[in-house]
């Protein structure tokens, strides 16, 4: 307890082929949120999504609404 992880640069790659999801830019913000829960759980297996104090996202999309982006987070983070 304390202590703070650091998880940069993930990004919607699928895991074994290397590629970007399909789906566009809803599916690669949830893979990419997986990839960090993942990580996290790896280097501290009482940690989870819900510890996260801080999330910056790049997207590089011609639209994204602020309604779609809180339904993402709210899914991932099923607590709030």
């Amino acid at each position: 307890m304390g202590d703070i992880i650091y998880v940069a640069g993930q990004i919607a790659l699928v895991p074994g082929t290397m590629q970007l999801v399909d789906g566009g830019v809803r599916k690669q913000c949830q893979l990419a949120l997986r990839h960090v829960g993942r990580i996290i759980k790896a280097m501290d297996p009482n940690t989870q999504l819900r510890d996260v104090v801080q999330v910056c996202l790049r997207l590089k999309c011609t639209v994204i609404t602020f309604s779609s982006l809180t339904e993402i987070y709210t899914g991932m983070y099923t607590h709030i």
